[in-house]
């Protein structure tokens, strides 16, 4: 997804860390209750880190006409797979006396793989690499989760990622009926498995994602911009799913990418860091009424999880 800035509403922090001013911003900018215009205007509510964006080394343009001719060329390959009589439908596997014969879902499944390696290698050329994780919620609740990602974007886990904006949608008019949001985590190289698996941790440790929620999945900017969105004849959408990423193994350290930036930045640090307060002892609990053991309650769920607003959705209508 393409963050439309020119025509967005953008929260950008005075120094990377510094949350002055982002309540008030969402508070007047609530996706759940703001109308996009008439003329596209205002489709999305943008919070970023305030961090230098990628600079693109060539001109997207003639990025995209490549990309686009590739694309060309695999389809034709596929087309004259399906269409070459000669290529079984079930393949057979090697013996000692005869060798390996694939089948049509191997060959295009193949010719995908090398269309989509090719544009992974002119992408990451052209400095062309940035996307983002793109998931939904229900509009009821999509306030309160976008506030605590962006406070995470600026000032908690997501800032020691390399995620560089938080996007909302904002109610289409004549989408009225649609009751939930569009949500995007952008971050500059899709193509980094270790940045990505770490974005992922954070949604899904610290914020309580889900590995199946709705279109939880890595899509890339370039892909959006030369029309390759749908899943098809074996070339994925995504550059990642979930699934491919390796989630299974202990939260990996922050590495201090993230905190050099933000050095070179602001020497001085910033201005209202967070810092943990000191825990004060309870003058009413005295030695003799100490809670036993036994006596300790258990901590009870959050409303997160009472009210199932993280369980998977239907799948978005088409876009009007």
């Amino acid at each position: 997804m393409h963050l439309t800035t020119e025509s967005s509403a953008i929260f950008r922090p005075a120094q990377p860390g510094d949350l002055s001013g982002l309540d008030d911003f969402l508070n007047k900018h609530q996706a759940s209750k703001t109308f996009d215009t008439k003329n596209g205007s205002l489709p999305y509510i943008i919070v970023e880190t305030g961090l230098p964006s990628i600079k693109k080394k060539k001109e997207v343009t003639a990025l995209q006409k490549k990309v686009k001719a590739i694309f060309k060329q695999m389809r034709s390959e596929i087309d004259r797979i399906q269409s070459d009589n000669k290529i079984p439908t079930r393949g057979k596997r090697a013996t000692e006396l005869e060798a390996a014969v694939p089948n049509k879902l191997f060959l295009r499944t193949k010719a995908a793989d090398e269309a989509a390696t090719q544009i992974r290698e002119l992408a990451i050329e052209a400095h062309e690499t940035e996307g983002n994780f793109h998931a939904t919620e229900y509009r009821d609740v999509v306030d309160s989760l976008f506030g605590k990602l962006c406070r995470s974007l600026i000032n908690g886990p997501l800032s020691q990622t390399s995620a560089r904006a938080v996007a909302v949608s904002t109610i289409v008019p004549w989408q009225t009926q649609k009751i939930y949001h569009d949500i995007f985590i952008v971050y500059p190289d899709v193509y980094d498995e270790a940045a990505t698996t770490e974005i992922a941790h954070v949604l899904i440790q610290d914020h309580r994602f889900q590995t199946n929620q709705l279109n939880m999945g890595v899509r890339s900017n370039l892909y959006r911009s030369c029309k390759l969105t749908k899943s098809e004849d074996g070339f994925r959408a995504m550059i990642w799913s979930l699934k491919d990423l390796d989630l299974k193994q202990p939260r990996p350290a922050t590495s201090n990418k993230r905190k050099a930036e933000e050095e070179l930045e602001n020497p001085a640090g910033p201005s209202n860091s967070y810092e943990p307060a000191a825990m004060v002892p309870d003058p009413k609990l005295t030695p003799e009424k100490k809670l036993k053991p036994d006596d300790a309650q258990v901590e009870s769920p959050s409303v997160e999880l009472q009210s199932g607003h993280f369980q998977s959705l239907p799948p978005p209508p088409p876009q009007a």
